[in-house]
């Protein structure tokens, strides 16, 4: 993830938060984070490999 998709993530979660996100935010919002786990458990899982 780049940092733009960070600080996207970031602002659609604000926006859901204070229930001003539209449908489309909130589905882009899944696919950000989906991809933010995604890269954090690759990122665990190859950290535990080298040890």
């Amino acid at each position: 993830m780049t940092t733009n998709d960070l600080d996207l993530l970031n602002a659609l979660a604000d926006k859901a938060l204070n229930d001003n996100v539209t449908v489309n935010e909130l589905k882009e919002f899944n696919q950000l984070l989906t991809q933010r786990n995604e890269s954090t458990e690759h990122n665990l899982l190859s950290y535990h490999h080298l040890q």
